[in-house]
């Protein structure tokens, strides 16, 4: 009895066993695609491997939540490995825009399921064309200041910018895009032919040199004299050597003995200071300053005139006389009306005429007024004898 219940039991569970309905696994991400720091131009894959990929399954491939394009030439979806789950994105050449943050999202009818974000960090490099070597000037005069820049474009990580030969370091100047640092300096004729060059690098990328520039400077020491040359005599006349010298430099003026006494200076001083007279018209007034084993000069030449002389218009010296006038015609007309002398009229009138004219003529510069002196003695002869008439 025993072994009968024993028997149809084995049975039951086996019976059991043939008609239980085994579910399906749901699909898993075994392999999350993983961080990558790769150069620019180089190349970058990331991958992922499901559990289980079904026939007619997709799986798409997007960067900061925005769809990678598989028709970009630079774009490979590699589903060589599909039957194992393995899909594979691979970027070629890279470039800087494709730093960002990758998710695969695997897609079968209603089942969706997305990887974790994985980080393209792309080191940057810069362009074939940089670092470039500047010189401010084609060609330098003695003592200008010479700016030599070395340029190049400011990428992640920033590369390291040296001058050739100088081993401290200078100071980066950074707009944003580019940067750039700089050596100034005054030129002198013992740096013709020098050449410049700089460097770039960093712990990621390759050491790069920029094109050699080549520094030009003239021999010839340009010193010019500054300020006024036409003056009138009683002027003050500053004038001051002018010139790219240094700290150092010394300076010398050389003015003729006739107006040393007019010369206000100090000694080793680029002015000097003039009190212009009739002498020095013409005078020749050279300045020479030496600076670090260079001489150069400059000279002018004074040209003095002398004041004008203001002459009284006709105008003015007859506008003091206007008062008189009428004055001495009010007078007249109250004489008319009490005597009603036609002799005395006439005088009258004839006094009136030879004062205002006399008036004029002092008025005037004494050399034109030798005419008016003799009119004026005749008239006051002729008054007289009027006077002793009446």
């Amino acid at each position: 009895m025993f072994g009968l219940n024993y028997i149809l039991l084995e049975v039951y569970f086996l019976l059991t066993n043939l008609f239980v309905v085994v579910e399906p696994q749901a699909t898993s991400i075994l392999r999350q695609p993983q961080n990558v720091t790769e150069k620019e131009g180089e190349s970058a894959d990331f991958t992922v491997m499901l559990n289980d990929a079904k026939p007619g399954s997709t799986l798409t491939w997007y960067k900061d939540t925005i769809y990678v394009n598989k028709s970009d030439p630079r774009i490979t979806y590699d589903e060589a490995n599909r039957d194992t789950g393995q899909f594979t994105l691979r970027i070629n050449p890279l470039i800087r825009s494709d730093k960002g943050y990758y998710v695969a999202a695997y897609a079968f009818g209603n089942v969706s399921v997305s990887s974790h974000k994985a980080y393209l960090d792309l080191i940057e490099v810069p362009s074939e064309e940089y670092p470039i070597c500047t010189i401010s000037k084609p060609f330098y005069d003695i003592m200008e200041n010479v700016i030599v820049s070395c340029i190049t474009e400011n990428t992640s990580p920033q590369p390291v910018l040296q001058f050739v030969g100088k081993e401290s370091k200078s100071d980066v100047i950074n707009n944003g895009s580019h940067i750039m640092i700089q050596m100034i300096f005054r030129a002198h004729p013992n740096l013709n032919g020098q050449k410049y060059s700089c460097y770039q690098s960093n712990s990621k990328i390759e050491t790069k040199y920029c094109l050699e520039v080549t520094l030009k400077v003239s021999n010839v020491f340009n010193v010019a004299i500054s300020g006024k040359q036409n003056f009138t005599v009683g002027d003050a006349a500053k004038l001051t050597c002018v010139g790219n010298y240094t700290k150092s430099a010394s300076f010398h003026w050389y003015i003729p003995d006739k107006i040393k006494s007019q010369v206000k200076m100090e000694l080793n001083k680029n002015w000097i200071e003039i009190h212009v007279t009739e002498e020095s018209n013409g005078k020749n007034i050279t300045c020479t300053i030496e600076d670090g084993g260079l001489e150069g000069s400059a000279s002018v030449i004074l040209k003095v005139e002398a004041p004008e002389q203001s002459e009284q218009s006709e105008e003015e010296s007859t506008s003091t006389i206007k008062p008189i006038t009428w004055l001495l015609s009010f007078i007249l007309l109250v004489l008319l009306s009490i005597y009603g002398n036609s002799l005395i009229v006439t005088l009258l009138l004839y006094r009136i005429y030879t004062f205002i004219k006399n008036k004029n003529c002092v008025a005037k510069p004494q050399d034109s007024c030798t005419a008016c002196s003799r009119t004026y003695t005749s008239v006051s002869q002729t008054e007289t004898g009027m006077t002793e008439l009446n």
